[in-house]
């Protein structure tokens, strides 16, 4: 189970742009609220935006949601981060096998405790790349009371360009 930590998490040293990033979606998820059917199958890089206090149980229930819809890199932020790298490796073990897993079923976990929500959107933007396959697209799982899709969405595109720390 790997994780991430530390000031910036190597995010300054990011290299300038060279490739587009990922375009992005938003999803509002309320604590306890029922899951979407996820029509795209293409696989994707998840940004779990943690503003509210959320029951294990539900919280593995979204994980194995995240695993079973494709998505092979999972960045966590806000309350309890730690919590959800850790949810959904057991997650992706749970449905995959708890053996060696193959490339294409492995999902990269990470948490960001101690970087601002900007950073995290551009390391996922920049930085999170699977090994084997190709992340086609951002999901932003935003854990919340109230929606904030034109925020989020904006934040995420303004976080690819540099600018940063709303």
């Amino acid at each position: 189970m790997a994780g991430r930590s530390g000031r910036d998490g190597g995010l300054s040293q990011l290299p300038a742009e060279t490739f587009a990033p990922p375009p992005a979606r938003y999803l509002h998820l309320p604590s306890g609220s029922h899951l979407p059917v996820n029509e795209d199958a293409a696989p994707f890089i998840a940004v779990v935006v943690v503003e509210q206090p959320v029951e294990a149980g539900w919280q593995d229930h979204v994980s194995e949601w995240l695993v079973a819809s494709r998505c092979h890199y999972m960045c966590a932020w806000g309350l309890d981060a730690s919590s959800w790298d850790d949810s959904v490796d057991w997650a992706s073990r749970r449905l995959n096998g708890a053996d060696e897993l193959p490339d294409d079923k492995w999902v990269m976990t990470t948490w960001h405790d101690h970087e601002s929500l900007d950073q995290v959107f551009r390391y996922a933007g920049h930085c999170a790349q699977h090994p084997t396959i190709d992340l086609e697209r951002v999901l932003i799982v935003h854990v919340a009371g109230g929606s904030a899709e034109d925020a989020m969405l904006t934040r995420y595109a303004e976080a690819q360009h540099g600018a940063q720390d709303h």
